[in-house]
C-alpha cells in the first residue's frame, strides 16, 4: 500500500515547506481548508497554524483560512503563532 492515513507524510511535508520558507526569508505561510478536512487542521495546528478568518461557502462548507509566523521559531523545532492583526 502506498499511502496509509496517520502515517504522517503530510505532517512531514509540511515541516519541509515550514523549513524551506524559513530558509528563503518568507515571513507567513498561508492554508486555506475546509473545516470538514480535521487530519489536514491537525497537520496545520501541530505546526502552529491559527485561524485567521473563516467563511462559509455555498454548497460547499466552511472554509479556514490559516496563518504562521515563520521567522519565529520556537524551543521544539516548531514555530510560533502569528498575530492576526495582518
Amino acid at each position: 500500500m502506498l499511502f496509509r492515513s496517520g502515517a504522517r507524510y503530510a505532517t512531514e511535508a509540511a515541516r519541509a515547506v515550514v523549513a524551506l520558507a524559513r530558509a528563503t526569508g518568507l515571513r507567513r505561510l498561508w492554508a486555506d481548508v475546509w473545516g470538514w478536512n480535521r487530519p489536514s487542521l491537525r497537520v496545520l495546528a501541530k505546526l502552529g497554524f491559527v485561524e485567521h478568518s473563516r467563511a462559509e461557502v455555498e454548497g460547499r462548507g466552511l472554509n479556514l483560512t490559516l496563518v504562521l509566523d515563520v521567522a519565529a521559531p520556537r524551543g521544539d523545532g516548531a514555530v510560533a503563532p502569528a498575530a492576526t492583526g495582518d
